[in-house]
């Protein structure tokens, strides 16, 4: 008698390998508990014992984002298999500005999808990068920048939407001028300086006109 593989009986794994054939919408999982009782997951994946607790799992899935429940309503009411496939346009428009938060997500959702060996979204088939110094890919985000070199209590003192390109002029009078002094001024100072110094390594020479 000819017995079925797991792999053709889980059904995360016939959801992945129809994939393949080509454009699919997004892979119905069923419901938590079943879904999760169902998953083969893989041990290799960091903080993910959540995974094996089927109660509760958007609340799980937020919980590994940092994000506290209540803070984005729209995502707390949303049903956890819809919610690990969300975009980053799609965070904007549920309330998630903080870029550095949207990455944060988008790294979790890229990651319980490929514990649960689904397809990833067009565009999102690599997780965002962990941010390191100088934080360059949150340059489009001013506070998010602010808040990943430790000033987050100044970035009320810049426009939330401040471009990078005008941000990057600032001077030692203009901070103080706003009430920032001393360490803080050094500090945003010294990563600005690093911030064009990596940018023109991987771009070229930066035009400051």
């Amino acid at each position: 008698m000819n017995h079925p593989s797991s792999f053709e009986t889980n059904p995360f794994h016939v959801a992945a390998a129809a994939a393949l054939s080509g454009p699919a919408p997004t892979p119905a999982l069923g419901s938590a508990p079943e879904a999760l009782a169902a998953a083969t997951i893989p041990h290799h994946v960091s903080d993910m014992e959540w995974y094996y607790k089927p109660h509760r799992p958007t609340t799980g899935v937020l919980s590994q984002c940092n994000v506290d429940r209540g803070r984005y309503p729209v995502l707390d009411a949303m049903p956890w298999d819809h919610l690990i496939y969300q975009t980053d346009p799609d965070l904007q428009a549920a309330g998630v500005e903080s870029l550095r938060t949207r990455r944060q997500m988008l790294r979790v959702f890229w990651g319980v999808r490929d514990a649960l060996l689904q397809p990833h979204p067009i565009g999102y088939e690599i997780p965002p990068a962990p941010e390191v110094p100088p934080f360059v890919e949150l340059i489009g985000d001013v506070h998010s920048w602010l808040y990943a070199i430790g000033l987050t209590q100044h970035r009320a003192k810049f426009p939330a939407d401040m471009d990078w390109h005008e941000f990057r002029k600032a001077t030692k009078e203009n901070l103080e001028a706003i009430g920032m002094r001393g360490g803080a001024v050094g500090r945003l100072l010294k990563y600005v300086a690093a911030v064009e110094e990596e940018l023109e390594r991987r771009n070229g020479p930066v035009s400051h006109s």
